[in-house]
């Protein structure tokens, strides 16, 4: 548990440590410094991701071990279907307004908040497809896995729904620097992905549906123009 304990710790740092990076990001006017906290997002949550393959094993990681608890808070599968419906509809209302112009001005507005984080060239839009991907697969292996389990074990020995909202908070707390109102939602969302982990048995759904809520940003923010090349 020694190894299971210093990665709770290691996720806690990078939560704190990313803080700081997306601080100092929205203080600094430089395109480059963009590309760097993607690359030490990438990083942390890969070498994270990594630790907990080795401290649970690759299969216990990736799927909802059968026990009477889990059998009892599993979700019926109409109830995810009717949710991951719900959900896809949700994500693709923003995708729908922007491109309403009596509606875009509230979601344009939004995404401005977080201009400092969101990819501005065609190489940053690049980046953040990796970005997406490595949210969706690094985070639900770490705070819909690792940290479920880790909570219900020695010394904590949580049950089932304490160690889901504590793993919730801690996933919103890694989101606060979206604001208070939206970092309550990312907590929400990480309940409804529980939901489907729990409902499907494993993580490829959770998965799926973190990398496209991520990888939205690509059709919610406009494409930088081609520079004018001048004529010879």
């Amino acid at each position: 548990m020694k190894s299971a304990h210093a990665l709770a710790g290691f996720i806690l740092l990078v939560l704190i440590a990313d803080q700081f990076v997306l601080r100092n990001l929205k203080a600094s006017a430089e395109p480059r410094r963009r590309l760097r906290a993607y690359r030490l997002i990438l990083v942390g949550e890969w070498v994270g991701t990594a630790w907990a393959a080795a401290v649970m094993g690759l299969c216990r990681l990736c799927y909802v071990m059968p026990s009477p608890e889990a059998l009892r808070f599993r979700p019926d599968p109409w109830i995810v279907v009717v949710l991951v419906i719900i959900s896809l509809c949700m994500m693709a209302v923003p995708v729908v307004l922007v491109r309403i112009p009596s509606r875009a001005s509230a979601i344009e507005k939004a995404m401005a908040r977080l201009s400092y984080l969101l990819p501005q060239t065609q190489r940053e839009r690049l980046w953040w497809v990796f970005v997406s991907l490595t949210a969706g697969i690094c985070e639900e292996c770490l705070f819909r896995s690792f940290l479920f389990w880790y909570l219900q074990s020695v010394p904590w020995r949580l049950g089932f729904s304490a160690a889901i909202a504590v793993a919730c908070v801690l996933f919103a707390l890694g989101h606060l620097y979206q604001g208070v109102l939206p970092a309550l939602g990312t907590g929400a969302l990480a309940f409804l992905f529980f939901v489907f982990f729990l409902g499907t048995g494993n993580l490829l759904l959770p998965i799926a549906l973190h990398s496209i809520t991520d990888m939205r940003v690509l059709l919610l923010t406009p494409r930088s123009p081609r520079p004018v090349l001048p004529q010879a």
